[in-house]
C-alpha cells in the first residue's frame, strides 16, 4: 500500500498495489450488514487480511485475479456486538476543492 494520502482518494488505485499469492492461504474476514450508527463507525461491509503458511505472503484481500479457477472454504461465527478502535478523523483527510 502506498503511503497515505493527504485526503479523500477517488478509488482504491490511488492508494493500493494489487499482487499474486500462492495457494494456501489464511484469511480472517469480516462481514457485517451496516454501520449501525448510520456512518459514524465509517465501516466496511467486508474486510479480509491473509497470511500464507510458508510466512512470506501477508496482507489485505480486494479479489480473486482467477475466479474461475479458484475455490474457498469459510467458516464464521455471529456476533453480537462491533467495536471501533481508533476511528480516523476524516476531516483532516479532505481535499479542499473537491
Amino acid at each position: 500500500m502506498k503511503n497515505f494520502l493527504p485526503y479523500v482518494y477517488k478509488s482504491d488505485s490511488e492508494i493500493l498495489e494489487f499482487y499474486e499469492v500462492g495457494p494456501k492461504l489464511t484469511c480472517l474476514s469480516i462481514i457485517v450488514s451496516g454501520d449501525p450508527t448510520g456512518g459514524c463507525l465509517n465501516v466496511r461491509q467486508e474486510h479480509t487480511h491473509f497470511f500464507s503458511f510458508n510466512g512470506k505472503e501477508g496482507g489485505h484481500y480486494h479479489t480473486s485475479t482467477t475466479p474461475e479457477e479458484i475455490e474457498y472454504e469459510g467458516y464464521f461465527n455471529l456476533a453480537s456486538k462491533y467495536f471501533r478502535i481508533d476511528n480516523a478523523n476524516l476531516l483532516k483527510w479532505i481535499k479542499p476543492n473537491l
